[in-house]
């Protein structure tokens, strides 16, 4: 496939007082993304933004600094999705070596896999006589229409301050929301309570027996709320401080964000009003400290910096597929008395019922929590010039910064 973009972007900036600063732009790009269909708008992005400063320090330098902005845009589609859309189910792969298939546990009595040895290399081939399940992706017609119309709305307010010694301090509280967002569901996964593990082909789907269909939609949702500080301060000329910190909560019903189109799925395709829960990209808090030493005499600057930061969440599942989707996105429910000791399962995030009864709750998607991080660094640079430098700091012989005469007049190099 070929893809091709154009974006336009205008902005401009009113200084209403001479404190006071008011800033809009204004994008627009164009993507032809299906050569079936005209080309469609891919992005419109709109950027308001004001700022306001008093001074009070001497030197000219702002005591305080407010900033207000706010973007809003709607993301173009990703590359890969078009790509997977667009290759050919895998029914119609000649070639038994680019087939893929879902492997039922247990086994059905077939022998799927044959190796052979060829040269010290191991080949793995899929038998013919084992069929493979087809698998299919489509793009929902309201999605083609508006370009999956992932509409995101930015709004940040930042304060920075002068204080005593030297020192600067900022503040920045962010909100990030996005709208129509992708998601991808099995439309021909089984029917709720018509899979049976043991007679697979007894299911009742909504398209008949043809394979799974993968269908890109745009119906997530995404809203996180972020607050940043720091302090920085320039200790000296060859010495300087900083420490940052972020921490916030986000939640989001799908981790199809920011051209991603993986982790799209919810635990049933048919239901995804349980899966708004927190966001599994992002840690709770981070911290970052550093600085940089510079060693004139030496020509070597030093960057050490330390990170901190809490772990990340990630999704619980139960490794199995009990709803014949062909998706592995099944999460437990809390264990209760009733929990079969064969499908209960302890773990230091509690203990789970791996095989969950009808309208029994599961748990929260993106329940787990990662370990948190911890890292000390220490970066070290040198310039190199290579050749002797002359005048105004261009290599080799060349002129000098300062006034010349000749030719008749006088000239500045």
């Amino acid at each position: 496939m070929t893809q091709t973009e154009l974006g336009f972007f205008v902005q401009d900036e009113w200084r209403i007082r001479p404190n006071l600063t008011f800033t809009a732009g204004l994008r627009y790009e164009y993507q032809n993304e299906y050569q079936q269909h005209d080309g469609l708008r891919a992005a419109d992005f709109l950027c308001l933004g004001a700022g306001w400063h008093q001074r009070r320090l001497g030197s000219g330098r702002a005591d305080r600094t407010l900033r207000n902005q706010s973007w809003s845009f709607a993301a173009a589609s990703a590359f890969s999705m078009t790509v997977s859309v667009n290759e050919q189910p895998c029914s119609q792969i000649v070639s038994t070596e680019r087939r893929k298939m879902i492997i039922a546990s247990p086994i059905q009595p077939c022998s799927i896999f044959r190796r052979s040895l060829w040269m010290g290399l191991s080949r793995t081939f899929l038998r013919p006589t084992c069929s493979a399940r087809s698998r299919r992706r489509k793009l929902s017609g309201r999605l083609r229409r508006i370009f999956a119309r992932r509409l995101y709305v930015m709004t940040a307010i930042n304060i920075e301050r002068q204080l005593p010694y030297k020192f600067t301090f900022y503040l920045v509280g962010f909100n990030y929301r996005g709208k129509h967002l992708l998601r991808l569901r099995n439309i021909n996964a089984p029917l709720p309570g018509t899979y049976n593990p043991a007679n697979p082909a007894g299911a009742i789907r909504p398209n008949g027996n043809i394979g799974d269909i993968y269908y890109y939609e745009s119906a997530a949702r995404f809203n996180d709320y972020r607050m940043f500080g720091g302090l920085r301060r320039q200790m000296s000329k060859g010495f300087s401080l900083f420490v940052n910190f972020g921490t916030g909560s986000g939640k989001t019903d799908t981790d199809c964000i920011f051209a991603s189109i993986g982790n799209c799925f919810p635990a049933n395709s048919y239901n995804a009003t349980n899966e708004y829960s927190r966001v599994g990209f992002i840690p709770s808090f981070n911290f970052f400290t550093g600085g940089t030493i510079i060693l004139p005499k030496l020509k070597i600057n030093l960057n050490p910096f330390i990170v901190i930061s809490t772990g990340r969440p990630f999704n619980i599942v139960t490794g199995r597929d009990t709803n014949g989707d062909g998706l592995f996105t099944e999460r437990p429910a809390f264990a209760t008395a009733q929990t079969d000791p064969a499908d209960l399962r302890r773990t230091k995030y509690g203990d789970f019922d791996l095989n969950p009864g009808p309208g029994q709750a599961l748990i929260p998607r993106n329940y787990g929590i990662g370990p948190s991080f911890f890292s000390v660094n220490l970066g070290i640079s040198r310039a190199i010039a290579f050749g002797e430098v002359h005048g105004c700091g261009q290599p080799g012989p060349g002129p000098t910064c300062r006034q010349q005469s000749g030719g008749g007049g006088g000239g500045q190099a």
